[in-house]
């Protein structure tokens, strides 16, 4: 009996420390998968470490190519366009015909103008004989008689005055006398006054016969000027961008005979950003130019010009960049992307990891304790100063390090101190 007891007790024992075993292993499991469990419910985020580096600015926007200098010439006159001899988009030389006029009717207004400029020129000759010294003779001989008249009378007029005053000479007589001198004196001015105002006249008269003179030679070079209307020529190399009156038609002065790209100024590429996106670049900055053509056609350029969109002023500008010109006519459309680094920070992290309280800007850090079944993850808010940023990054002033753990993602709402399961 005693050896069948102590077989019991050892069958005992054994079935009890069997059963502590697995007790202890099912109890590990179960907070095991418990922990598993938990972790699945906890949120999940991803982390980095902040970098240092630059920001990258990016502008982009569409808009088209322009010629830098556009030449173009509008008549003054009406005048039948006979013969075009270019069409839009070709390619021209300096000095290249471009457009035959009719100058018939010019022709036949020089011949007109030369008339009556002969007329002018004769009545000229007549006047200049009129102010000759012949001419004024009878004028002269007028004043010298009337000046000899009034001397025949001073004497007599001066004595009989002397007579009168003295209570001598009869007042009648007195009186016949001084009217005979003052009428002598009366003729001399009016003899003199005849002369200057033939003079004046005679003047006035050449002045404006001489103006008269002046005014149709001026007419007679302009028409003569028009005469070289009879072909129109390219003022450069250039391509041709408008013509605007066709073969029989008349060309007038209410738009351009034509439009021509000089194509030694080169091309321009305009486009119209938002004035914010406009503070970004600055001249001189390079562009990317992709043109709307056959693959593609990809273009450098630089930008040479930033000003306020007339239409827009003040949200919108207007950005004139300078292209490669080779093969360009004008007016080709495209996509515009200007990319430019600002200076370097010692900390950035995506923006998507900052957050805004009402305190201002945080981020939250992942923090790390040991448990029992390992290490656990949970959140630290962390107040943040920043500075500038781009589409994906923002830098970081002060707050975190580049040590630190900042998370960028999660797949829910996180709040200060919250446990997290940390995505590999």
């Amino acid at each position: 009996m005693r050896v069948n007891t102590e077989t019991a007790n050892s069958i005992r024992k054994k079935i009890t420390g069997k059963a502590m075993i697995v007790f202890f292993v099912f109890m590990i499991l179960l907070t095991f998968f418990s922990n598993t469990i938990n972790n699945f419910s906890l949120p999940k985020v991803t982390v980095e470490n902040p970098g240092s580096g630059s920001l990258v600015k990016e502008v982009t926007g569409t808009g088209t190519v322009r010629p830098n200098k556009v030449d173009e010439y509008t008549l003054n006159s009406q005048l039948e366009v006979k013969e075009v001899k270019v069409k839009v988009g070709d390619q021209v030389k300096k000095d290249q015909v471009l457009f035959a006029l009719d100058i018939d009717d010019i022709e036949k207004q020089i011949k007109d103008e030369e008339a009556r400029i002969t007329q002018k020129r004769l009545n000229m000759e007549k006047l200049l004989g009129q102010n000759s010294k012949e001419n004024l003779l009878n004028y002269d001989k007028a004043i010298n008689l009337a000046k000899q008249a009034i001397d025949n009378t001073e004497e007599d007029y001066e004595n009989q005055q002397k007579q009168y005053e003295n209570g001598v000479a009869d007042i009648d007589e007195y009186k016949a006398v001084k009217k005979t001198y003052d009428n002598a004196k009366m003729d001399y001015e009016i003899a003199l006054n005849n002369k200057e105002k033939f003079l004046k006249d005679i003047q006035q008269d050449i002045q404006n016969a001489q103006i008269d003179l002046d005014i149709e030679e001026r007419t007679i070079a302009e028409l003569r000027e028009k005469l070289k209307l009879k072909e129109i020529t390219a003022p450069a190399d250039g391509t041709i961008q408008e013509i605007n009156f066709d073969e029989g038609t008349f060309a007038n002065s209410s738009k351009p005979l034509y439009k021509l790209s000089e194509t030694a100024s080169g091309f321009e590429f305009v486009t119209t950003v938002d004035s914010t996106s406009a503070e970004l670049v600055s001249i001189g900055d390079a562009a990317t130019i992709v043109l709307n053509m056959q693959n593609g056609d990809v273009r450098q350029g630089s930008i040479k010009e930033i000003k306020d969109n007339v239409q827009q002023v003040g949200t919108k500008k207007d950005i004139f960049i300078d292209i490669q010109s080779d093969g360009l006519l004008g007016g080709e459309s495209g996509s515009v992307e200007i990319v430019k680094n600002t200076k370097n920070y010692t900390t950035l992290v995506h923006t998507s990891a900052i957050g805004q309280n009402q305190t201002g800007s945080f981020v939250y850090v992942l923090r790390e304790k040991k448990g029992p079944l390992g290490n656990e993850y949970y959140v630290q808010a962390v107040s943040v100063s920043t500075d500038d940023s781009d589409s994906l990054r923002s830098a970081i002033l002060n707050g975190v390090s580049n040590f630190d753990r900042v998370i960028v993602s999660t797949d829910k709402p996180l709040s200060d101190g919250m446990r997290v399961y940390l995505k590999n």
